[in-house]
């Protein structure tokens, strides 16, 4: 089984150095289930899945597929490893501090549909990250040094501060016209120079912060 490799630039959930990303046609039935919750889920809405096989809005049901989503979300709720469980749209993440805990549910899936992402810090960077810290290496970024994560809401006139001293801070144009607009922000973020113009960007919007992290360079 291929595994794509891609290096993690921080601590998921300020926790956790791994990722796996599977990608599965299934992975959305059991999006809204709680933690733990997603293996009983999947095995009710298996027969429906079935039933609606050849709809327009579904395909045609690939039961193999279905099946070895379902054995290893069981794996994974009853394993002793600690772990996170995400799932947006067709890939579920899985997070953990045991790396070898995660190579090891690939073996649960053989069909070509599911495929593998696997994410890990590189030697150069595990302590950086183990650290707190985001590791970055675009160019246009070596002036900053922390990222600020937002609230749900920044108030539209913080822009006008932004506006003059576009030097001080890296933002990026969605945020920028979420911001603008009056549109939600949660997990959005921005760059700062320094320690200076993040006390100062504290004082002025402080209950939009929602947290603070140190930004680690690298070159390409």
């Amino acid at each position: 089984m291929s595994i794509k490799q891609l290096e993690s630039k921080k601590l998921y959930f300020s926790k956790y150095l791994y990722k796996l990303s599977i990608v599965n046609n299934y992975a959305w039935v059991f999006r809204s289930a709680k933690q733990h919750d997603g293996y009983r889920v999947l095995l009710e809405h298996g027969d429906f899945l079935e039933s609606m096989s050849g709809k327009k809005a579904l395909g045609l049901f690939q039961p193999m597929e279905y099946k070895q989503l379902v054995d290893i979300v069981n794996i994974i709720e009853n394993a002793t490893s600690e772990y996170k469980l995400r799932t947006e749209s067709n890939v579920i993440s899985v997070f953990s501090n045991d790396k070898d805990w995660l190579l090891s549910l690939t073996l649960t899936f053989t069909t070509s549909t599911n495929k593998f992402t696997f994410y890990e810090p590189t030697a150069e960077t595990v302590n950086l990250v183990l650290d707190g810290s985001v590791v970055v290496s675009d160019p246009k970024l070596k002036d900053f040094n922390y990222r600020i994560y937002f609230q749900k809401h920044v108030p539209a006139s913080f822009l006008d501060w932004v506006d003059k001293n576009s030097e001080k801070v890296f933002i990026g144009k969605e945020l920028y016209s979420r911001i603008k607009y009056n549109r939600n922000v949660y997990g959005y973020y921005m760059y700062v120079n320094n320690n200076k113009t993040l006390t100062l960007i504290t004082l002025m919007i402080g209950n939009s912060i929602r947290r603070t992290i140190n930004v680690a360079h690298k070159e390409k």
